[in-house]
């Protein structure tokens, strides 16, 4: 099954005593199947580790941990747990937090049933709610990343201009979370353009020789500047 690009991550698994970070991760993931066009989630345990990255043993325990903990129930078959599951139903949806000038939205525990009837249960409010409020929520956080990436690029003004130095510059070097990249692109630009694009250039001609030091990112050539002038002047020696 293909991963999405995000998935939801509940405070109140997170925080909880019993709960790792596996059970916080395989929640977010119950909860967006739980969104796709089934609007349930059925998948197995393989299934679920595959998504998680984890194996079907360690699923099957922490299916346990987060049932024992409320934020789940499992359905099976006859409500016999020894026949086939059925499905796997959260209790917990986003709902608005109180009119209290705050931003954003928090967990809130779906209420079931007793009697395994689930499909009344559940307040129409939640239901008619929830995909707004997922909605919401992916602008606020996009809204903050937005404000991130105006303070990153504020403290590194020229990364993006040092990343087209390179004859293969990479997305990834502009991630918020490189920050490695972006910082000694800072400390390239002050060794100046002409100085950097020469390096660069002698680099490409001479990589495939040996001892050549290798060089793929801007880290790369600051960290090893030395050492490719040295190997610079053996080849002129």
């Amino acid at each position: 099954m293909e991963r999405p690009d995000f998935i939801p991550f509940f405070r109140q698994v997170i925080d909880h005593d019993t709960c790792t970070n596996l059970d916080a991760v395989l929640f977010g993931y119950i909860y967006w199947l739980t969104k796709l066009k089934n609007e349930k989630c059925y998948a197995s345990n393989e299934t679920l580790a595959e998504l998680c990255k984890s194996t079907a043993t360690s699923v099957q325990n922490s299916l346990t941990t987060l049932e024992r903990a409320g934020f789940i129930r499992r359905m099976f078959k006859n409500n016999n747990p020894r026949e086939s599951r059925l499905e796997i139903i959260p209790l917990l949806g986003f709902t608005k937090l109180s009119p209290t000038g705050g931003r954003g939205y928090h967990p809130q525990v779906i209420d079931l049933s007793p009697t395994g009837d689930h499909s009344n249960s559940i307040k129409e409010e939640h239901i008619n709610s929830a995909f707004e409020d997922e909605q919401r929520v992916i602008v606020s956080l996009k809204e903050e990343g937005e404000e991130r990436a105006t303070k990153s690029n504020a403290k590194y003004p020229h990364a993006k201009e040092v990343f087209a130095w390179f004859p293969k510059p990479q997305a990834s070097w502009m991630s918020l979370k490189n920050v490695q990249e972006r910082e000694y692109a800072e400390y390239l630009y002050e060794r100046g353009e002409k100085n950097v694009k020469r390096a660069l250039t002698f680099y490409e001609e001479y990589k495939d020789e040996p001892f050549c030091p290798k060089i793929n990112k801007p880290s790369d050539l600051e960290k090893k500047w030395l050492d490719l002038t040295n190997f610079a002047k053996k080849l002129d020696a």
